[in-house]
């Protein structure tokens, strides 16, 4: 059984890295947002946006060399920058839409916490899979350069 539980972490070691860098992430994200609603006038999308920002910075210097193997690079940066963009367009369309749509039914901080909920596990696993792709063709290119 023990041999098995270290076979599956081996091959998922990649999805694992990422998910524990992402909780880490997340956490910082949510708790940075949850006080900005709760201390200030920003609006929700506002203080989404702050909180993805800083779980970007923290998500790439632990993500691009510890679970995508790659070195600091301006490519390795302009890929980490490009898929979040594009998951951040994601997480506060995902946030606000499903705010929105579950307000009317449950309280406003219920409300948050399902919109946050879905704008971090949507985008969770297409930017890990965007980026796994991506970082491989980087990974790809670096070694023909080498040769």
């Amino acid at each position: 059984m023990k041999e098995q539980i270290v076979a599956l972490c081996r091959r998922f070691r990649m999805l694992l890295s990422y998910f524990s860098h992402s909780v880490i992430c997340t956490a910082v994200d949510v708790a940075l947002v949850w006080i900005l609603l709760k201390t200030t006038a920003l609006p929700l999308v506002a203080a989404n946006t702050v909180g993805v920002i800083t779980g970007f910075i923290l998500g790439f210097f632990l993500d691009v060399r510890l679970t995508f193997l790659s070195r600091y690079s301006p490519l390795t940066f302009a890929v980490y920058l490009g898929t979040f963009l594009l998951g951040l367009a994601l997480a506060d369309w995902l946030i606000l839409r499903t705010y929105e749509l579950v307000r009317p039914s449950v309280s406003e901080s219920l409300a948050f916490l399902i919109g946050k909920g879905a704008s971090v596990v949507i985008p969770f696993f297409a930017l890990y899979f965007l980026r796994k792709y991506l970082y491989g063709l980087v990974r790809r290119r670096e070694e023909k350069k080498q040769k």
